[in-house]
Order: structure tokens, then sequence, then C-alpha cells
């Protein structure tokens, strides 16, 4: 697991660089290897191994505390001893300063570093110091508005790296392990360098990761996906999970009002996309989709970062939206909408759905921040221009289709809940074949046979409804398990498989004969939440992480 470590807002320091200069001078004998001159003392050390024998052979360089390992001098050889067969090593530096010293052993690399060396007017010895592994420190870059070209140190040492405007994190990389007292950031021309973070500890093989200044709060999201969390088993790619905020979880008083400085980043310091579906700081809840590329199966450490509170932030520029049409997403809708708004199709592709104000649904709490409750007589939305677009799959193609509905009452009427047309596909509630009530999946087949996968449904509950079309295959998931995969075939001599219609939600976009000879747009009566449609067979562990995390009683995601 990463340490992480958060910095506060900035402070300016102003280097000394005249007293470093006159420090490395070797005209000045402030530093040197030898000598009794006024004003020096001796200090000497050792430097053990690991396993706390000398290290013979280790450099071993002294600096002033506040060294600026880019803009002051070079470090001259008087700065630089090298250990004896006793892992000893000797210098003669000026008297009330402070100093660092740094060591690496020339065989194993291991490294030590020892801060706040104060030399008074005695001679004095340093307390041993044991090599170790080096560790890393990761600094996050979620500002896009940093100044280059710049360079971050930590003084004192030889440590720094310059930062580059095309990374979205800097690596100060083989950082001796213990507590780094300040890491620094200063641009290459400016005296005023800035700190980043202070008391920064440094575990050897590990990377510490620490934040761009001016963002205040953090918090590590567990991704659970071991038997204890959302338990699958397999690796999944571009997964938009939904992370909810509320009062036990996040305070939303340190955030922007509409979470415009809310920032996300994988443990690889790469910043994540994400969209706010819903943020209500008054009533202290937010829905927010994050895109992670990567998560693992049976996993219960992976983690990505959250951070905010930065009050000068701007909402970020989207480089890839969390819904990607790349990543299958050919048509997502939250239905959160209000009354008077589109309901916004959040890919790229742009379907926004709409309905006229008698027809419109009610914009209630949904499963996942707000969504549409349909009043089984005139509500329903419309998709113009999606007869002929992507959504039109053909029979034999692959794709995936889902909504978290929530039926007001089980009343012997089918319900429409999303299609492209009666003889085309659909998801619907339905008391045929079985004269019960039945969630079913149904694609129409060419010519002329429907397929169709049905199990028990209920009322009064959210339920995720999932049909998957892979060729030959037509599969039914309820709440994220496969309940049926063997589909019924029905004929019909009165239709023909047409492509012709716009996607629906609420009613067909027709009315339809049933199997009662009734003719019905089939109206639904109850809450429609999270519509889906995508390229592709989603998988089963896909289909269950969806269901997993989107609970009420998110399984997946863990506040640590």
């Amino acid at each position: 697991m990463k340490k992480l470590k958060y910095c506060k807002r900035p402070i300016i320091l102003i280097a000394a660089a005249a007293g470093i200069f006159s420090l490395l001078n070797c005209s000045n004998p402030s530093i040197s290897t030898g000598g009794s001159e006024a004003g020096n003392a001796k200090i000497a050390g050792r430097i053990i191994d690991k396993d706390g024998y000398p290290a013979a052979n280790t450099i071993v360089t002294i600096l002033p505390s506040d060294y600026n390992p880019l803009t002051n001098e070079p470090i001259p050889d008087s700065c630089i001893d090298t250990t004896d067969t006793n892992g000893t090593y000797h210098f003669t530096v000026a008297e009330n300063h402070v100093y660092s010293i740094e060591a690496i052993q020339q065989q194993s690399y291991l490294r030590a570093l020892v801060t706040g060396i104060s030399v008074g007017t005695e001679d004095s010895s340093i307390e041993a110091c044991r090599l170790s592994l080096p560790g890393a420190v990761r600094i996050l870059v979620p500002n896009e508005n940093f100044e280059i070209p710049g360079y971050i140190y930590i003084p004192g040492t030889t440590f720094f790296v310059e930062v580059k405007a095309e990374n979205e994190y800097t690596l100060l990389d083989s950082i001796p392990s213990g507590v780094i007292l300040s890491i620094l950031y200063a641009l290459t021309d400016s005296s005023l360098p800035v700190i980043m973070s202070q008391n920064v500890e440094v575990t050897p093989g590990d990377t510490t990761t620490v934040l761009w200044p001016d963002w205040e709060y953090s918090h590590e999201l567990i991704l659970n996906t071991s038997p204890t969390g959302a338990d699958i088993t397999e690796d999944i790619y571009n997964f938009p999970v939904l992370v909810r905020l509320s009062e036990t979880n996040f305070v939303f008083n340190q955030s922007m009002p509409l979470g415009e400085d809310l920032r996300f980043v994988s443990s690889s310091g790469k910043l994540l996309s994400h969209e706010i579906e819903l943020w209500d700081g008054e009533n202290q809840h937010a829905a927010i989709w994050v895109r992670v590329d990567t998560i693992l199966g049976n996993n219960a450490k992976q983690s990505i970062t959250m951070i905010w509170g930065n009050p000068s932030a701007t909402a970020p520029v989207k480089e890839k939206s969390v819904f990607d049409t790349t990543d299958g997403f050919e048509g997502v809708w939250h239905l959160g909408e209000g009354t008077t708004e589109s309901f916004l199709d959040v890919t790229d592709n742009h379907y926004d759905g709409i309905s006229p104000d008698t027809c419109r649904p009610q914009q209630q709490k949904g499963i996942i921040g707000n969504c549409q409750n349909f009043d089984g007589n005139t509500d329903y939305i419309i998709m113009p221009n999606t007869a002929s677009s992507k959504l039109n799959f053909p029979s034999d193609g692959y794709f995936t289709i889902s909504a978290w509905v929530s039926l007001d009452t089980l009343d012997y009427i089918s319900q429409l809940i999303v299609s492209k047309g009666y003889s085309q596909y659909f998801l619907r509630f339905t008391y045929f074949p079985s004269d019960s009530p039945l969630w079913e999946f149904s694609e129409f087949t060419s010519p002329n046979i429907w397929q169709a996968c049905t199990t028990r449904a209920y009322a009064r509950q959210w339920s995720l409804i999932t049909g998957v079309r892979a060729g030959d295959r037509h599969l039914l998931y309820v709440n994220g398990v496969l309940v049926d995969s063997i589909p019924n075939s029905y004929n019909t001599s009165t239709l023909s498989r047409d492509t012709s219609q716009n996607i629906t939600i609420g009613r067909f976009m027709e009315a339809v004969t049933l199997p009662n000879n009734t003719s019905e747009f089939c109206f639904f009566k109850g809450a429609i939440d999270e519509v889906r449609i995508e390229l592709g067979a989603r998988s089963d562990a896909w289909v269950k992480l969806c269901y997993m995390n989107q609970r009420s009683d998110d399984r997946l995601v863990v506040f640590k």
C-alpha cells in the first residue's frame, strides 16, 4: 500500500544563497578535510550496513541544510569523503551552522540521509547511520495551471527533478529512507521556493505520495474486489466507478459549491476523468463517476485518491469522457434532470432525450442521485435521431442494455422500460407467457422471430435489469446475477424486424398488439434510473461489478 502525505498551503521561503555559496567555497575554509582554523569544528560519524556492520567505501557528502542542488555552486571535493574499513568519515565544518549528510554505498547502492545536524563550537560525533534500500516520492499535479520551467528538490541534498507539463506527476527517485523535513518547488529563474510538503516519511522500496500545494484535503478510496467486497475474480478495464459522498464520509463545506475542486488520482499518480452526476451541498450528498483504467480482481488493496479543498481551482477540462464511446458506451442517461431540462446522454454521441410537457416524468430521488418517476398513463422519453444511429445493432450483434427500475405495483399490465421498437430489442415488465410477473429482455431476430429471456419480477424495490446479446447468445441478468440464458422463441406472422424506430424510455414508440389482442403503448409505472446501451457483450464480471458498486450499500468503494 502506498503511503500518502499531503501538504497544506504553500509557504514562501527566501533562500540565503550568499551564505550557501560561502559555505561551499573552498577558498573560504569553512568546509575542509583538515586544518584547525579558528571558527571550524570537526565532526565524525560512522556508516553501517543494513545488518549493522561497518559500511566501508561508502561515499559521504556533507551539505548546508538549505543547499539547492540546481542553483547553488557545485559541491567541492572538500565536502565529500569515503568511509574507511570501520565505516568512519570525517569533516571539518563552519561552526554554528546546520548540515545534512548524504551517503551511498558504491557496491549495493544502499543509501542514507541525516538531516538537521547542528554544529556548535565543539568537535562532535554523529550517531551511526544505517544504510537501507531507497524509496521514492511521487508529487501529484492535480492543478492544470502550474508554472514551468520549474523543479522540485530536497534542500540540503543533491536530489532534484524537473517538472514537466506533460506529466501528471513528478517522481523523486532513489531517496534515502527516513523522514524528509521538507520538499520544495521553485522556478529555474527564482530564488523563492515553495514548500511542497514537510515531514515526509520515505519507506524502503516504497513510494510516498504528496500533493501539489493548494489542495488541503484527501481521502484514500479502496476498490475492494475480494470476497469481502465486490467479489470479482477477474480484472476489469475502463470501468466507471460510482463514488457516493454523504455527511458520513465527506465534509461538503471544505469543497467548492459545486465540487469544482474535486480530483481523483490513481495509485500510479494518473489524474482520472470524473463526472459529477449530482452535487447537493445543502443536503450533503453527491454521486460521482470516476473512470478507472484497471480494476484488479480479487484485490482488497488497490486504491484511488480523492482530493479537494482548493478555493482557486476550476472544474477540470475533460480529456476523456467517463462514459467514452471507445469503451463501448453508446448511450448513457442518468435521468436526474429537473422539469425544464433535456434528458442528457453523457456519451459523446449526445443522444439526448425529450418528452412533451404533458408527458414528462417527474424527478425524484433514485438509486444513484436522482431519477425519473413515470405515472403509467402518459409519461415517456424519446431520443430523436436514434433510429439509424449507433444504437441500431444487428440481430446477431453484440450489445448490452441495462436500467435500474422500481415498479409501483404488480398490476397485470405489460410495462416498457427501454426499447428500440417492439420488433427490434427492449427491456420490459410483462406477464407473458407464464401469467406471472416477469422481467424480460427481448430481441427480434430475422425474419419474424422474437427471442426472450425472462425471470421473476418484484415491485417496490430497486432492481438492476441487464440484457446481453452476444451473437446468437441471449442473456438476462438481475442484480448482477445471470438468471436466464435459454431464451424462448416466438413466431409472428404479422410483423417483421423493424429498425426504423427511435429509442424510448417508459413506453413503446408506437402502440403494440399484446397476446391478449389489446393495443397498448405499455406505459411504465414507477421509477427508472441509469439507462445504458453499450456496444459489446459485457462479461458476467462486468455486469456483477456494476451491481455491486451501484447498489445502495456499495460493496466496491471503501472509504479508508
